[in-house]
């Protein structure tokens, strides 16, 4: 993090804020353990709500036609997974960015999707919780538009529904535009050297 060794008369540690090698590479370790047990609970809920949700659609679709309260029981059960991968998505988000201003040197590679290089940056259908939220609004489209299939009335249902579906798009807009924690914890890092100066 310092060029040389030295900074404003007194001996620097590379790993700083951490006292030393050891101490960032536990840091380290510790985060990684906290983003990958975060993504597996992301594809557990998934899973989970894949699985729950075709049992329901499969039940209510039993006799070849969903009506619109039916859909709204579906469209209203895909929220929950949408926002669960969004929360995970800041979390992780919050950490990558950590990790990539406070512990660069033990992980330079931190930093390679955000950096400026098009080729390594992720594109939309590759964060997985971004795809997750779009399918589940792709499926919220599919409901609606099968339960519309028969005859097509403006009711309660058809309002409360496109509630529970606009909900799901504005969570998908939110996590598409999710900004970026370096700013925050650069100026935090900057903080921290001051004061220890």
């Amino acid at each position: 993090m310092y060029v040389g060794h030295y900074l404003n008369g007194k001996k620097m540690n590379y790993y700083f804020p951490y006292k030393n090698r050891e101490d960032a590479i536990n840091e380290f370790n510790s985060l990684r353990t906290e983003l990958l047990e975060s993504q597996k609970q992301r594809i557990t809920l998934l899973t989970a709500s894949i699985a729950f949700i075709t049992a329901i659609f499969a039940f209510l679709s039993k006799d070849k036609n969903i009506e619109m309260h039916e859909s709204v029981i579906l469209i209203y059960l895909s929220i929950i997974p949408c926002i669960y991968s969004y929360s995970t998505r800041i979390r992780e988000r919050r950490i990558a960015n950590y990790i990539s201003i406070f512990l660069k040197d033990i992980s330079p590679w931190s930093d390679l999707s955000s950096s400026g290089d098009k080729r390594l940056k992720l594109n939309l259908f590759q964060r997985s919780s971004t795809s997750i939220i779009l399918g589940f609004v792709l499926f919220d489209i599919i409901i609606f538009l099968m339960s519309m299939r028969e005859s097509f009335k403006i009711d309660k249902f058809y309002i409360i529904g496109i509630i529970g579906f606009l909900i799901n798009v504005l969570v998908l807009i939110f996590t598409v535009k999710l900004k970026s924690f370096k700013p925050v914890f650069r100026d935090e890092l900057k903080t921290i050297k001051k004061n220890a100066n």
